[in-house]
């Protein structure tokens, strides 16, 4: 970690060098030149500001480049360093046309020169009298983070966020919903810029029933400034919610119904007028989805039972209803309240069906069996939020306050019936081995923060702040045996866990950057102090653990042309036990595995090192971004079998982990035609666990590839077709197999442009399977999930008022000096 952080700071150190020796050459005798350029970059379609912009400044005697700047996240720019003499200048945007301003000249009289504020129109095409408007970019390029416009993932309409999550770069959604980042599941998951007080399974399950359709933008944040929570080891994924900002009442209506049957339905209604904005958008979506599993354990050590057969088929039935409101009023100029709320149920019922087979080494039965198991899993989430902004400069200088309050609700009620079965497959005699087990998951969230920025000089900006959270976590696990005799439910106390688990932080930030020419640079420092108590009710047992961390953070930023843009980043950040990880109540709901928490797990520090370059052309782009992460006390899980085959799973805090990588993104676009992006990953893993056991050590390597092409085919009329591969992945003592999918979409635009009908066809070769091979403890064992996941869709979406016609909103967390991108 030494030789890492040395290698940035030396990095860092060249940059500023280079930037000195630059400036040094464009400065006259004496004191250093003082004519300036000043201005300010908007979009003219809707007045709102293009943060990033480039300017140039060229000599109008030869042409040659003698300063320029980016825009910051409001528009503005100053380009300073200017000797008395005449310029021009040219200010662009990607998707957009630029500008040119000839014959200003700096005089020691008049050294500023202002142009306003500079409206750049989007690029367009005009062609046999027909105004053909250039599509809207697939991502941008932020100094922090990479946006994704949703709307142009045609192959998720009708679909949820996981399959939209599934189409985006260094994204990843595993077989049971859960999410991962560049190769890590320890990643935050944001909904609207704020984190989902959710289980990883309530979560996957919230993901999997919140229709695409109601969702915006995609934001993929791995090294968040130290102004944003450090929780998450490979970063941030935000989903940000559509909202409305078009004067007047408008709205939209989108649904789709698909075989299986899946379906879903939304509304969005708003109204904008005078100091009132009000939002309001509802989706309803249902799914029934089939499933196979297959496992094979072996043992590798004489004795019977020498092998383990299981098969198993199980249908879920998936119902959300999600609510999402805000109301914005401005009080007066400057002065503006918000009031947010977010509603979410879920109701997931799963019926299993699992035969296993125990058998000895010459292939003989020893033992059949059937269980009939049925999972209800239901629940809910709701969020309220109070905010205040006093906007003393757009995009400079702001005091926001707010207040939140979060509660959600996780409830798994189980039922397993098991009997044995003869020889020939038949129930045999005798009395059946019932249990039930009920969970009861509860989090209480709440917070208060305040947010202050505001300006430094002409090219400085600081960010200060404070916030404070406290949650709480109930659990609650029974379980129940039939009794045959009586034919009444005894408890198990030996299997019941009742847990609370409080956690408090109070966290102060602040960040500074700085924009020198080209350059653009930031650094921050977050101090948090966490207080912790995880409290066993069950036997009054509770166990502490307090600590204090430092999570600083830096940026570097460097556009030296219009085409091309490079920037380098560091955090250092935190992975938190969840509650679930704590308890160490074992749990018996499979006779054939166990599942037990260690109370003892500590934090695990991550520090994240990242590098971007990206190159921008007509008609297309290409971007590279290898990164680096260490980790101290990673939390892992571990598995192991005891002697009769029973499999324990627990978490453990390894001695340390490291993982390095790289992704590459590249897109095309011919024309308003044809768009495509390619995108590749590849992740390399090292484990040292050598704390626990001596010798365990792991490498492994992760690398995927997806691609998405558009096409359009007829006016209005789209096909698009998107490929996923997942490449074989080692893991402990095994390999889990590759996994691709594949889906096709075909769109029209009707009633001008209004009304979007479409088709689409997922997993057309049902190729989506889920297989792990590995072997443990003495142990070999090879498992193998498959789902239904061939389906077709018909979808379709109408909006109705007044869209075109907007008003600018500033949202709670904007996009800090944010670059257009090429794509779709």
């Amino acid at each position: 970690m030494r030789y890492s952080s040395l290698l940035i700071a030396v990095a860092i150190a060249a940059m500023a060098a280079t930037t000195q020796r630059m400036y040094a050459q464009h400065r006259g005798p004496g004191e250093g030149p003082q004519g300036k350029i000043t201005g300010m970059v908007s979009d003219s379609t809707n007045a709102s500001s293009l943060g990033s912009a480039t300017i140039t400044v060229r000599s109008s005697k030869d042409s040659s480049v003698v300063a320029g700047a980016i825009a910051d996240r409001g528009g503005a720019f100053v380009v300073t360093g200017l000797r008395p003499g005449t310029y021009f200048v040219r200010v662009s945007y990607v998707g957009f046309v630029s500008r040119v301003f000839n014959n200003l000249t700096i005089t020691p009289g008049e050294p500023a020169v202002s142009l306003g504020t500079v409206a750049l129109a989007p690029d367009a095409s005009v062609g046999d009298g027909v105004t053909v408007t250039g599509k809207r970019e697939f991502f941008t390029l932020a100094i922090d983070r990479t946006v994704y416009k949703t709307s142009d993932l045609k192959i998720a309409a009708g679909g949820s966020a996981s399959d939209l999550l599934r189409n985006i770069p260094s994204v990843d959604v595993d077989a049971d919903g859960k999410v991962s980042l560049r190769g890590s599941a320890a990643v935050v998951v944001q909904i609207n810029g704020r984190p989902t007080m959710m289980s990883s399974v309530a979560l996957a399950a919230f993901l999997k029933g919140l229709p695409a359709d109601a969702v915006e933008r995609i934001e993929v944040i791995p090294n968040p400034s130290a102004k944003y929570d450090p929780d998450g080891m490979s970063g941030i994924i935000n989903i940000v919610l559509k909202q409305n900002n078009n004067l007047g009442f408008s709205g939209g209506l989108n649904g789709a119904v698909g075989t299986d049957p899946n379906a879903s339905l939304g509304l969005n209604l708003g109204y904008n007028s005078g100091p009132w904005n009000i939002y309001a958008n509802y989706n309803f979506f249902y799914e029934r989805r089939y499933g196979t599993t297959d496992r094979l354990r072996e043992s590798l050590i004489p004795g019977p039972p020498a092998a383990l057969t299981q098969g198993a088929h199980d249908t879920t039935f998936t119902t959300t209803h999600t609510l999402n409101a805000s109301i914005d009023y401005a009080l007066a100029e400057g002065h503006a309240l918000n009031l947010t709320a977010f509603v979410n149920t879920r109701n997931s019922p799963t019926n299993w069906l699992i035969n296993s087979a125990e058998s000895n080494a010459g292939g003989d039965v020893l033992d059949r069996s059937q269980r009939a198991f049925s999972d209800h899993n239901s629940g809910g989430s709701d969020e309220l939020r109070l905010g205040y902004k006093w906007t003393v400069d757009p995009g400079k200088q702001e005091l926001a306050v707010e207040v939140r309050g979060s509660t959600s609700n996780n409830k798994d009620a189980s039922t397993y019936d098991t009997y044995a079965l003869a020889q020939d497959g038949t129930p045999a005699p005798g009395a059946h081995d019932v249990r039930k087990t009920d969970r009861d998951n509860t989090f209480r969230d709440g917070s208060a923060q305040i947010d202050y920025n505001r300006p430094i000089g002409e090219n400085g900006r600081m960010e200060a702040g404070y916030k404070g959270s406290l949650l709480r976590m109930e659990d609650n696990y029974s379980a129940q045996g039939l009794d045959t005799l009586t034919g009444q439910y005894v408890n198990e106390a030996a299997s019941a866990s009742a847990s609370t688990y409080d956690r408090a932080i109070h966290a102060v930030y602040v960040t500074y950057g700085h924009d020198i020419g080209l350059f653009s640079l930031e650094a921050g420092l977050r101090a948090e102090q966490a207080v912790t108590t995880y409290s066993l009710n069950t036997t009054g047992q509770t166990f502490d653990n307090n600590y204090f961390s430092l999570f600083p953070s830096a940026f570097v930023s460097f556009k030296p042309a219009d085409e091309l843009q490079m920037k380098a980043s560091y955090s250092r950040r935190i992975q938190r036990p969840e509650p679930s990880q704590l308890n160490p109540t074992p749990e018996f709901d499979d006779p054939t595995f166990r599942s037990v928490g260690n109370p003892y797990l500590k934090p695990e520090y991550i520090d994240s090192y990242d590098f971007t370059v990206a190159w921008f052309f007509d008609g297309g782009s290409l971007s590279l971004n290898p990164y680096y992460r260490h980790s101290t006390d990673a939390i892992s899980r571990w598995e192991s079998f005891d002697s009769t085959g029973l499999a324990i799973l627990t978490f453990k805090n390894l001695q340390s982990s490291h993982s390095f990588g790289a992704s590459a993104v590249a897109t095309y676009r011919a024309g308003n035609w044809l768009s495509a992006f390619v995108a590749t990953d590849a992740s390399q893993f090292h484990y040292d666990a050598t704390n626990i056991d001596a010798v365990s050590q792991q490498d492994a390597l992760i690398w995927s590839f997806r691609g998405n092409v558009t096409a359009t085919l007829l006016a209005g009329l789209d096909l698009q077709v998107s490929y996923f591969y997942r490449a074989p992945m080692d893991i402990t003592g095994g390999q889990i197999g590759s996994f691709q999918s594949g889906d096709v979409a075909l769109t029209q635009k009707l009633l001008g442009d209004r009304a979007t009908l479409g088709l689409k066809l997922s997993d057309p070769f049902k190729q989506m399977k889920f297989t792990v091979d590995h072997t443990y403890s003495g142990f070999h064992e090879v498992f193998t999930q498959k789902w239904n996941t061939r389906t077709l869709s018909l979808t379709f979406s109408y909006s109705f008022g007044n869209p075109g016609q907007h008003r600018q909103q500033h949202e709670s967390h904007p996009d800090t000096g944010s670059r257009p991108g090429m794509g779709m």
